[in-house]
């Protein structure tokens, strides 16, 4: 939605400072790097016009453009030294700034205004038309300036062209009455696009700081949510805590019938509730930046190994072959957070793997260790495989055996990726199972 008037939005919005400074800034930067060209420009017509003046005025006029050259490199440079050392920019700074700029505008616009009243009494034909085009062609270069503050073209652009016209009409030569009338026309239509363009750049000023203020709005939102989490989660431990300490409790034999049935049931479930509030727990640690990795050079052996122990039970119980890679080759990683990352992973393929086999393989390849957790279970569609890693996602497809989840674990192996600097790639066909590939690099 656009602001009614970009304007008033930029001028009165708290989010408006950083905007202005970063036009100012853009602004500053290619004022610098145009102002040799302007220079070395009236320097050309100069040379050009060598014999159309004395020496005497010849002199005067350089001196003059070199004081407003110099004029205008401290006054830009001292702008600069301003932003760089104040943190809040207002309007009101914005609005003197501007007024320095508008004289800089001016005196370059009095310097090229001179440049007829000067030159083309005694010129030739082919000189004045030759300057007309090298004018033309100089103020029509493409500027930010144009955009972002019209005025301080308008203010160069205006007199010089008038002066330009004025002084082409009263040399009384017929040639040029195509000249009295091009020069205010273009004239005419750089301003009109000057303008055109402001308008253009307000209004997406304007909706960058309204992008901004919801970008802000949805970062604070995030904290609020990784706050809240945490508290819940924290909350909910000593309950869950206390409901599995009185159900491990209860001893077998203690009830009978359908009663250890419901028991073995509400164990079950007390796990799997502790098991999600240990990854609620672990996300909002991630989101809080509470978690800094510990990188060094280790052997995957031992953590492979555990794998292979760990997974076993798992994969007899359900049926599938369980083959684990037991390769001793030293990379850099974070020995905890590798870890979980595999759980995570291999809790995945489980989870949705029903027959056929998961297996956990790795190879070197130059300098990098992949390893490849591969399943044969359901599979994943395109658009699957592109929120897989989003928070709370699920797969939801036929034939998976659904069980209490939050669609976290996946969310949890991104971050702990991202925070080793580690790649992580997917290959999955719907029906025929999921590769996942993480990078290591090698130890050196």
């Amino acid at each position: 939605m656009k602001p009614n008037s970009p304007s008033q939005f930029l001028k009165s919005h708290p989010l408006a400072g950083q905007i202005r400074r970063e036009l100012h800034q853009t602004f500053i930067q290619e004022m610098v790097s145009r102002m040799p060209f302007s220079f070395l420009t009236l320097m050309a017509i100069g040379y050009f016009f060598n014999d159309a003046n004395s020496l005497s005025v010849m002199s005067i006029w350089s001196g003059f453009a070199g004081l407003v050259g110099l004029v205008s490199f401290f006054v830009l440079r001292r702008h600069k030294r301003f932003l760089d050392s104040h943190d809040e920019y207002t309007y009101e700074s914005y609005q003197r700034w501007r007024m320095a700029v508008y004289g800089i505008a001016i005196l370059w616009g009095s310097l090229y205004s001179s440049v007829p009243l000067l030159f083309f009494p005694n010129a030739n034909e082919v000189e004045i038309i030759t300057v007309v085009i090298v004018l033309i062609l100089n103020a029509s270069i493409p500027s930010m300036t144009k955009g972002n503050d019209p005025w301080v073209y308008i203010l160069f652009v205006v007199p010089v062209f008038s002066c330009f016209t004025w002084q082409i009409y009263h040399l009384g030569v017929e040639q040029y009455w195509l000249l009295t009338i091009m020069v205010p026309i273009a004239c005419a239509s750089l301003v009109l696009f000057s303008l055109m363009t402001h308008k253009d750049q307000m209004e997406h000023t304007a909706l960058r700081i309204l992008y901004k203020e919801s970008e802000l709005k949805a970062v604070k939102a995030n904290l609020e949510k990784t706050r809240f989490l945490a508290a819940a989660s924290h909350d909910l431990r000593q309950p869950m805590q206390a409901t599995s300490l009185y159900l491990g409790a209860i001893q077998p034999g203690q009830v009978k019938g359908d009663g250890q049935i419901l028991v073995n049931k509400a164990k079950q479930a007390a796990i799997s509730g502790n098991r999600l509030l240990d990854k609620l727990l672990d996300i909002s640690a991630l989101d809080g930046n509470g978690v800094r990795p510990n990188i060094q050079a280790l052997s995957v052996l031992p953590i492979l190994q555990n794998l292979a122990d760990d997974y076993a039970l798992l994969a007899q119980s359900k049926g599938l072959l369980f083959d684990v890679d037991k390769v001793d080759v030293r990379a850099c990683f974070d020995e905890e957070f590798l870890t979980e990352i595999l759980q995570n992973l291999l809790s995945n393929a489980f989870k949705f793997t029903e027959q056929g086999c998961i297996k956990v393989r790795c190879d070197v390849q130059e300098n990098e260790l992949n390893i490849h957790v591969q399943d044969t279970g359901i599979g994943m569609s395109k658009v699957s495989q592109i929120h897989i890693f989003d928070e709370f996602y699920q797969v939801q497809q036929d034939g998976a055996q659904q069980e209490i989840g939050m669609g976290l674990g996946l969310s949890i192996v991104k971050r702990l990726c991202v925070l080793q600097n580690l790649e992580i790639r997917l290959e999955s066909t719907v029906g025929k199972g999921t590769t996942f590939t993480l990078t290591l690099p090698l130890a050196p």
